[in-house]
C-alpha cells in the first residue's frame, strides 16, 4: 500500500446529482405542476358553470310550481315582476335585491288563448294559458336586462335557464262538460 503524502489532494467520489440533472429535473416539474394547475382552474369554471345550472333549474322548479298552484283569476290577471335570488337559490325581498343578488327570474303568462286542433278545424282554448319561468344566471341589472331582452325577441342566451309549461283551468272545462 502506498502511503499518501500530505501534499496530494483527497478525491472523494461524489455520490449526488449534477447540477445540469437537478435543473433538468425541476423544469420537467415546473411544467407539470403548471399542466396540473390549468386543468384545476378549468373543472373549478365546470363546477362553477355546473352549480349555476342546478340553482336556476331549482328556481325555475320552484317558481314553474307557483304558477301552477295559483288561482286562475290571479294568474291570468296580475303581471309578475322580476324576482331575485342569492347564490343559494334563496328570495331576497330586500330593498336592494336587484344590486345583491345573483341569479334574477321572472315568471311570463301568456294570454289564455292557445289553438287546439279538433276534429271540426282549429279551435281557440281559453281555458289553458302557456306559461314560461325564465332564470338569468347573472347578477342586478344584467340579468334583468337579459331576461327583458328574450321577452321582446325570443332569443335564448346562455345564461338564461327557460321553462315552459300549460296551466289549465279544470273548474271551467268541467263546467263546459
Amino acid at each position: 500500500m502506498k502511503a499518501k503524502s500530505p501534499d496530494q489532494p483527497q478525491r472523494l467520489f461524489a455520490t449526488g446529482f449534477s447540477l445540469m440533472e437537478v435543473t433538468i429535473s425541476l423544469g420537467i416539474a415546473a411544467f407539470a405542476l403548471l399542466s396540473l394547475l390549468a386543468i384545476l382552474a378549468q373543472a373549478m369554471d365546470g363546477a362553477a358553470d355546473a352549480a349555476g345550472e342546478t340553482i336556476g333549474a331549482e328556481i325555475g322548479a320552484r317558481l314553474m310550481g307557483e304558477l301552477q298552484l295559483m288561482d286562475w283569476a290571479t294568474l291570468t290577471t296580475e303581471t309578475p315582476e322580476t324576482r331575485f335570488f342569492d347564490e343559494f337559490g334563496e328570495e331576497i325581498t330586500r330593498e336592494n335585491g336587484a344590486e345583491t343578488c345573483v341569479f334574477s327570474a321572472r315568471q311570463i303568462v301568456e294570454p289564455p288563448r292557445i289553438s287546439m286542433a279538433t276534429s271540426s278545424g282549429v279551435e281557440e282554448n281559453t281555458h289553458g294559458v302557456k306559461v314560461s319561468v325564465v332564470v338569468a344566471d347573472l347578477p342586478g341589472k344584467a340579468g334583468q336586462d337579459l331576461i327583458s331582452e328574450f321577452e321582446n325577441s325570443s332569443t335564448a342566451s346562455k345564461r338564461l335557464h327557460i321553462f315552459r309549461s300549460v296551466v289549465v283551468n279544470l273548474e271551467k272545462s268541467q263546467a263546459a262538460d
